[in-house]
């Protein structure tokens, strides 16, 4: 097992070093490119200072090569949250000599993807609080006359975490929950009373 490992870890060393070497021939062959260009641009400024005629062009384009760059700042904020999601990006651009800046950002409606950003409301909340209290209070009920069901013992946790269901598509089922919630016996014709006949 090691040795195989040993083995990938070689190749993961070459193929690394393969990549390693690729990278310095793309960056030196970028390099070499950056340098010619400067080397080019220097010879035309040469030339344009050396003509008479274009003497008085050399002095805009020494202008533009003096101009400083402008800055950009660019900053992006994303908010994420139970039902929104909120990206703002604001974009400032400080120009060299005039010391202006430009900055673009959306408006606030534009970067909610929902209309009830803040989350939900308090009716909201209160009908799931509702309908979570109603569950553990029906399911107390269940599991504590779960004796008077004819259901086997075995069963008890399955139930109890399914009976929403049940309640729903089994007749059966609603009787025997509707007594025990009631805290009532199911009292069934048919079986001595013995084995409840429908024992799961």
């Amino acid at each position: 097992m090691f040795d195989a490992m040993d083995r990938q870890f070689a190749q993961m060393d070459r193929q690394f070093d393969a990549m390693q070497r690729q990278m310095d021939r793309e960056f030196e062959t970028a390099f070499g490119r950056a340098r010619d260009a400067e080397r080019l641009a220097r010879e035309a400024e040469r030339q344009a200072l050396s003509d008479p005629a274009a003497r008085s062009s050399s002095a805009s384009f020494r202008q533009e090569l003096l101009r400083p760059a402008p800055e950009v700042d660019i900053t992006r904020q994303e908010e994420r949250g139970a039902g929104y999601y909120r990206y703002y990006e604001r974009i400032q651009i400080t120009s060299g000599g005039g010391g202006r800046a430009h900055s673009s950002a959306p408006p606030p409606a534009a970067a909610s993807l929902s209309p009830a950003a803040s989350g939900p409301g308090p009716a909201a909340l209160l009908g799931v609080a509702v309908i979570l209290g109603g569950y553990a209070a029906l399911t107390a009920a269940f599991n504590r006359n779960y004796q008077l069901t004819s259901y086997a013992e075995q069963k008890r946790w399955l139930l109890l975490a399914l009976w929403p269901l049940l309640f729903l598509f089994s007749p059966k089922f609603r009787e025997q929950f509707l007594a025990a919630v009631k805290g009532e016996r199911v009292r069934r014709s048919g079986w001595s009373g013995r084995t409840p006949p429908d024992r799961l």
